[in-house]
């Protein structure tokens, strides 16, 4: 019999790097240690159903070790989750639930003008809840009964560490949903496997994460931590059903019934080799701008928000609209991310942010971020070689 081959990154071979998204923070091809885990699961359990609850509850308490080993805090601070969005629809419903209670007036949100809506959402379509957005910088002016802040911004990859310490640490951090003691919660989504990740010192009460971006993880899961003694003290999201892990206070939190129980060891594997092979980012990021500054010049400009040792680069074209380039970008298979809108940019001064919000996955080497800038400078080329025979 020949050995398992068991490398979790995708290699180069003589064609050039694997393909992979540039565009991570949306969703990214599951790593082959994934996909392998997730296999050998099934095939482990095929035809007896009931073993599937009873090793899905010993993957659990792995998984739940090596979250707490990766991203801080202890296991039983640990929960298995969906995906961002019916996590944070999950969270914020039950935040509605323990404050509301028979009061008339709506419960004040605070957030960013740099949100996903796929977590802001969660507040703004939920008339218990009312929404006022500022920019990061204003935030230690605002009060609020609850906080809503993404760990690492996803337009331009800002880190809102400080900000979420200094308000978390409000009221002695008790989270009690009052305007001198708040609940905080962060969306870690852009963090998780991008940069190096301490939960605990946030201080947030909740902190949440997709696994199908920037881990590589199985898609539509996710982790949930939460503080303490808040997985007791808050009412958990689900009704019926019996927990998987019932003699666990945050095993209320986790999904109930049937479900694909194999996402379980996937998400093990995806954290566990982010562990074992991910190193720091700012050398590769580094490397792509100052590869993309000497193939373009002064044709770009590099926002430098962006974490420090994130993976993100995000970029202007002074002169240029970016959304003909991300087309072409995207005709030529190149995944990345076209962000225009009006809000200020507190690097540019002006009131609109139009970039090219492009993200190199931990598994990324120097050759896949060559080809990237490869790509990039070959499309601003050819889109102002038409636009010059035009003008």
């Amino acid at each position: 019999m020949h050995p398992r081959r068991l490398t979790s990154v995708r290699s180069i071979d003589a064609r050039g790097p694997a393909p992979i998204s540039y565009n991570p923070g949306t969703m990214t091809d599951p790593l082959p240690a994934v996909e392998r885990a997730v296999a050998a699961f099934r095939r482990s359990v095929r035809g007896h159903p009931a073993g599937a609850y009873e090793k899905c509850r010993r993957v659990l308490a792995d998984l739940r070790v090596v979250a707490a080993e990766v991203f801080g805090g202890a296991p039983e601070n640990w929960a298995l989750a969906d995906g961002h969005t019916a996590t944070i629809d999950r969270v914020a419903s039950t935040i509605g639930q323990l404050l509301l209670h028979d009061r008339r007036e709506r419960i004040s949100v605070v957030s960013t003008d740099s949100e996903h809506i796929g977590g802001l959402g969660a507040f703004t379509a939920d008339p218990r809840f009312s929404v006022t957005t500022v920019p990061p910088g204003e935030l230690h002016a605002t009060r609020a009964q609850v906080y809503f802040l993404s760990h690492l911004t996803y337009d331009t990859n800002r880190d809102l560490s400080a900000e979420i310490r200094a308000v978390s640490a409000r009221g002695e951090g008790l989270g009690l949903g009052t305007l001198d003691a708040p609940i905080v919660v962060v969306d870690g989504t852009q963090a998780a496997g991008q940069v190096d990740v301490d939960v605990p010192s946030l201080g947030a009460h909740a902190w949440l994460s997709s696994a199908h971006k920037w881990l590589g993880g199985p898609h539509g899961s996710g982790l949930l931590y939460l503080k303490g003694d808040f997985a007791t003290k808050w009412p958990t999201p689900y009704r019926a059903g019996e927990p998987l892990c019932g003699d666990l206070p945050i095993g209320r939190w986790e999904p109930r019934g049937g479900q694909d129980f194999a996402r379980v060891a996937g998400l093990a594997a995806a954290l566990r080799a982010f562990q074992v092979h991910a190193t720091p980012g700012g050398e590769v990021r580094a490397t792509f701008i100052a590869e993309l500054e000497r193939e373009l010049g002064d044709c770009v400009r590099v926002l430098h928000s962006s974490a420090e040792n994130g993976r993100v680069i995000a970029f202007e074209m002074p002169g240029t609209d970016v959304y003909p380039v991300y087309r072409r970008l995207v005709e030529r298979g190149i995944s990345v991310k076209c962000i225009k809108r009006n809000v200020p940019c507190a690097e540019t001064g002006r009131d609109c942010l139009e970039v090219i919000r492009l993200g190199l996955p931990w598994w990324t080497d120097e050759a896949h971020a060559l080809e990237g800038v490869r790509a990039i400078a070959e499309t601003m080329h050819q889109q102002q070689g038409e636009q010059g025979a035009t003008a």
